[in-house]
């Protein structure tokens, strides 16, 4: 169960979005043969869905060190008996002989588009496959989403030359493209089909990929099982909010951009958000998040970041007093968790991280 706390933040953040907004999740899985031990099952992943109203989700499979076509059939089955509610995505292994013929194969079957994992699959955007799935998924006007995330080289120009060479390719870089967004933020100025999906966690990332990446580019995600669906859409919406997007923007982003995508439609701009700097106090309170969430991901509790993370939040003098005590009362509840609670612990930290660097969004 959410923790009601996250579940207050996420509310204050969807009250923000255009009442007609359907939202929808452009990265989830499912799965159970992933070796980092996650695992996802339709029926969850719908629950998931229900329990923070949004209308549905792209889904693949999680990894598989034994390869994709019965992953591919699976899904393919799970999406039938949802009601429309999941988007089916083929994966593939590059490096397997026959991924390009599984690619077509699984495209004829009914499947909407294509995910590469380059980390989990070791292999660089420039293999030779590659190159011909994406002659493929520009003919059949399907995106191809790729990981960019932790873990990887850097993609370099290689997404950029793949849709200079097919002419209506469409690619999502999952996780706000964090590898190479300094570089392909740029890229996408002169180049709709270049896409970013918002499934990570740190919101000085989503930050930048709002103020940088024309919101008609920016797809919103959450990665289950691997991410949270409450946590993830508030902090893309705090950061989506901070940067001065509103009305049909927002709407864009949490759906319309990904219904547009899977249509095989070129994106129209909208518009980049405006960078806007917090006041200093609140820097404090995320610099020391900042310090608080990274030893939580090491699987380490250090009192010390999260007690001066407090002290910040409590002493600042400011006009925000009440996001102030808002975020004070968020990391209370972090303590208030014991930690065999880790993933809570972490999700309320992530939050109050976003609050200090997302102050026009408001809070509870």
């Amino acid at each position: 169960m959410d923790h009601p706390t996250l579940a207050a933040w996420h509310e204050a953040a969807t009250a923000q979005l255009p009442p007609s907004t359907k939202v929808w999740d452009a990265h989830t899985h499912t799965g159970a043969a992933d070796p980092d031990g996650f695992t996802n099952t339709s029926e969850a992943l719908l629950a998931r869905l229900d329990g923070v109203g949004h209308a549905g989700a792209v889904f693949t499979t999680s990894a598989d060190p034994l390869g994709y076509r019965l992953h591919n059939d699976r899904i393919l089955d799970e999406a039938a008996r949802s009601d429309g509610r999941l988007i089916p995505f083929l994966r593939i292994d590059p490096n397997d002989a026959s991924a390009l013929a599984e690619t077509k194969r699984s495209l004829d079957a009914g499947h909407r588009g294509i995910k590469l994992h380059p980390r989990s699959e070791k292999f660089r955007l420039d293999h030779p496959t590659v190159g011909d799935v994406a002659a493929v998924a520009a003919e059949r006007r399907v995106p191809l989403l790729v990981h960019a995330g932790r873990g990887m080289d850097p993609l370099g120009d290689a997404p950029v030359r793949l849709i200079d060479a097919n002419p209506g390719l469409q690619i999502i870089l999952a996780h706000c493209g964090i590898s190479d967004l300094s570089s392909l933020a740029v890229e996408s100025q002169t180049r709709p089909g270049l896409m970013f999906d918002t499934a990570w966690w740190n919101p000085a990332d989503l930050a930048a990929l709002f103020s940088w990446v024309d919101a008609s580019q920016i797809l919103y995600g959450s990665d289950m099982p691997y991410g949270a669906p409450l946590m993830s859409l508030t902090i893309a919406a705090r950061a989506a909010i901070q940067a001065g997007l509103s009305g049909p923007g927002l709407s864009a982003v949490f759906g319309d951009n990904l219904q547009r995508a899977l249509a095989g439609r070129p994106a129209t701009q909208i518009g980049v958000g405006v960078p806007a700097f917090t006041d200093p106090g609140l820097l404090r309170v995320a610099s020391n998040l900042f310090g608080a969430i990274e030893t939580t991901f090491a699987g380490v509790t250090r009192a010390q970041p999260l007690d001066l993370a407090r002290r910040a939040a409590e002493a600042a003098p400011s006009p925000l007093s009440g996001l102030y005590a808002a975020i004070a009362a968020t990391v209370d509840a972090v303590d208030e968790l014991q930690d065999e609670h880790p993933r809570e612990r972490l999700g309320l930290l992530i939050l109050a991280c976003s609050a200090a660097l997302t102050p026009a969004a408001g809070h509870p």
